[in-house]
């Protein structure tokens, strides 16, 4: 492989975000199919973020006592594993047994991701200034952006055929993401002592900005969950287009977060906070999808910045003997926030009125991001030279 370490990791990690999520459209049609129960129905949808909520701080526990390539390699191994056990399951009408598969195979994945951003400021410590950042913030939106890309792949595949031809693809995807990690070393972070390991939340929040990037996160998935689940609503009753429009703006909102990294040249924390805002205040206010599209796609984007920022933080900010914890932490707080939206979305959606919701929630976001004072640790200068970092340790 030519690639540098960092870009290696994050090809690796964008095929297997990538992956994890291919199977779910199957295995919700068919859940809906064989059930034609809503609450089986939101039961299956919710089992794939429960172990984000549930295992990404022991997770990232993991990933620092642990080699973090070496947690890499096997989360990916394993991943395939799973997801090759879950094709063959739904193929022989094992509806239980497919869904319990691809329930195990978001779990192994959890440690992945902070184990990756953990690992990068040591892969390219000898990396040009600012390539850190960037490298981190194609990650983070590969993460994201894995939510929307692998449903929308194994939908168009289950379009074409049966169920399990999107989950067998998203086996081959996986097995093509292992190789990229083979030969890389990123070690364990330094081994400290139990009372010491005790205090690592202590330590987390106790870090610079870190408080602030955790909570700026969560807001926004709290917000993008609202909204997210609140499309169906405004779509229906107040632009008519049903659920063409629903899929229109989902898809608008999901897809404009790829352009983060591009949008993160222009603006900060701040900024991102008011554009996420803006665009959800403007898509409860104007008349139709259509208009709708454009101010939905920034406001994904714009809220994948704030991820990028805040993880920025965390990986600068926080001691490498804990970085990857941190990194679980504020997963799982995030996903967490997440779940809360998509439970209160639907009852406020009918009580206030979508249209409403959507402004509220945007003006919500604004007056966060106008009271926010400019800090050091969440407005990282572009030209910060990447934190040293320590030796790999086997």
């Amino acid at each position: 492989m030519n690639l540098s370490p960092g870009l290696r990791v994050l090809v690796s990690h964008a095929l297997c975000a990538t992956a994890v999520s291919m199977p779910w459209p199957a295995l919700l049609a068919q859940v809906w199919s064989e059930s034609g129960s809503d609450a089986w129905l939101g039961a299956a949808g919710a089992a794939r973020m429960l172990p984000y909520v549930v295992l990404s701080a022991a997770a990232g526990v993991l990933a620092d006592r642990v080699s973090r390539t070496r947690v890499l390699r096997w989360s990916t191994a394993v991943r395939v594993a799973l997801l090759t056990g879950c094709a063959a399951a739904l193929g022989t009408d094992h509806l239980g047994v497919a869904l319990v598969l691809a329930v195990l195979t978001v779990a192994v994945g959890t440690p992945a991701y902070p184990a990756a951003v953990a690992a990068l400021p040591t892969l390219m410590r000898s990396a040009p200034s600012g390539q850190l950042r960037q490298v981190t913030n194609l990650l983070v939106t590969a993460e994201v952006t894995g939510f929307v890309v692998g449903p929308a792949l194994g939908g168009v595949l289950l379009g074409l055929g049966h169920g399990e031809w999107g989950v067998w693809a998203a086996a081959g995807l996986a097995a093509l993401a292992w190789p990229w990690l083979i030969g890389l070393r990123a070690g364990r972070a330094i081994t400290i002592g139990a009372d010491a390991q005790r205090g690592r939340l202590r330590t987390v929040l106790g870090s610079p900005g870190v408080r602030r990037a955790i909570a700026m996160v969560a807001l926004v998935n709290l917000t993008e969950s609202v909204a997210s689940i609140a499309l169906l609503n405004l779509s229906h009753q107040a632009w008519g287009s049903g659920d063409r429009g629903f899929g229109m703006a989902t898809a608008a909102l999901g897809f404009g977060s790829l352009a983060a990294p591009l949008l993160g040249l222009l603006i900060r924390l701040r900024g991102s906070l008011l554009v996420t805002g803006g665009g959800f205040a403007v898509a409860g206010l104007v008349p139709g999808v259509a208009a709708a599209v454009g101010p939905l796609a920034v406001a994904g984007a714009a809220g994948t910045v704030v991820e990028c920022v805040s993880t920025e933080v965390l990986q600068r900010s926080v001691p490498d003997r804990v970085r990857a914890f941190s990194l679980g932490l504020a997963d799982s707080v995030m996903v967490s926030a997440a779940m809360l939206g998509a439970l209160v979305a639907p009852h406020l959606a009918s009580l206030i009125g979508a249209p409403t919701l959507f402004v509220m929630t945007g003006l919500t976001l604004i007056a966060v991001g106008i009271s926010r004072s400019r800090s050091r640790a969440a407005e990282l200068p572009v030209d910060q030279p990447n934190t040293p970092a320590p030796s790999p340790t086997r």
